[in-house]
């Protein structure tokens, strides 16, 4: 769970459910309340030095750091400002700092704005936003390396949070709008299943070089999976339907304890993929991996308690010590 955190800050979201199944496992068959109350105590502390660990050891191992939550500022901001009345939408993008607007314009972003990515609205030569130091302005791409000043750093962090406040709706619609895409619905070819190395703009591939060209065996596989693209069971929704079902079932006044723990992992993907909601800057199909394999899991484990005596006969149990 460490190693998940400090690779991905938004794993947060899958771990909490994991505690809480390490909780559950500890309780036993037959709870009582100090053994809640001590197995709840025992997951709050193993769930906060998780986070001080994680933050601890990205201090140590970094040098620089890179203002990664830009990209999900300008992107929130720009799907508010789409969603206002025209009348309100030129006022909003003014307020971002002239140094992140650079030579972009409203007209750009009104263009340029796509749920599915929010590299759209950075890509020259018409960005919504060309922050003047930013490496995308100079066609090499090193995601989240932001020259941002601390006033510009602190001044977008504000309108972003005051662009919510104040037109909560239009965020709805925006996140709303993104997360459909991650998910699958509708289908959007935006939603790579597989990365196209020599498939990317002149600029890019100047930045990152061309790959060698693939083999007769490397083309088969390429067109195999693009066809396969198309099938409903690379659709995310699928997945995530069957999460919920899962966590129903698991979560009925007749569970068992083991059912529980099942339904604590469903949790976790259910949690991870939610919390993509907030986060998600585009609508990867990588983003979905971890829910897609926990809703397939627990899936089987969840099959399995209604062949297994033991499990169709171990209740949980009710009474309280």
């Amino acid at each position: 769970m460490l190693a998940a955190i400090l690779c991905r800050h938004n794993a947060v979201f899958a771990v909490i459910p994991l505690i809480a199944l390490g909780a559950a496992r500890s309780i036993g068959p037959a709870p009582s309340h100090r053994r809640i109350a001590t197995a709840s105590f025992i997951g709050a502390l193993a769930f906060a030095a998780i986070l001080f660990l994680a933050a601890v050891i990205n201090a140590a191992l970094t040098t620089y750091k890179p203002a990664l939550w830009a990209d999900s500022a300008l992107f929130d901001i720009a799907g508010i400002i789409l969603h206002l009345p025209p009348e309100q939408q030129q006022a909003l993008y003014d307020r971002v700092p002239a140094h992140v607007r650079g030579n972009g314009s409203l007209d750009n972003l009104l263009r340029t704005y796509r749920p599915y990515n929010s590299d759209t609205l950075l890509n020259p030569p018409n960005p919504a936003f060309s922050p003047e130091l930013w490496p995308w302005s100079h066609h090499v791409v090193r995601m989240g390396d932001i020259e941002l000043t601390p006033q510009d750093q602190a001044a977008l962090k504000h309108l972003w949070g005051d662009a919510i406040l104040h037109h909560p709706i239009a965020w709805l619609i925006h996140r709303g709008s993104v997360f459909r895409q991650v998910i699958g619905s509708p289908y959007c070819d935006g939603s790579s299943v597989m990365m196209d190395p020599n498939n990317s703009p002149e600029w890019l591939a100047n930045a990152y070089g061309y790959s060698p060209e693939r083999t007769k065996v490397q083309n088969y596989i390429h067109w195999w999976l693009t066809k396969l693209v198309r099938y409903r069971f690379f659709r995310p929704w699928i997945y995530l339907g069957i999460t919920m079902v899962v966590m129903l079932v698991c979560f009925l006044p007749s569970f068992t304890m083991e059912r529980v723990q099942i339904g604590l992992i469903t949790a976790s993907g259910f949690a991870n993929e939610a919390g993509l909601f907030l986060v998600a800057p585009s609508a990867s199909f990588r983003y979905s991996h971890y829910m897609i394999y926990t809703s397939l899991l627990a899936s089987l484990l969840l099959i399995q308690t209604f062949f297994s005596p033991a499990s169709s006969s171990t209740t949980a149990q009710s009474e309280m010590v």
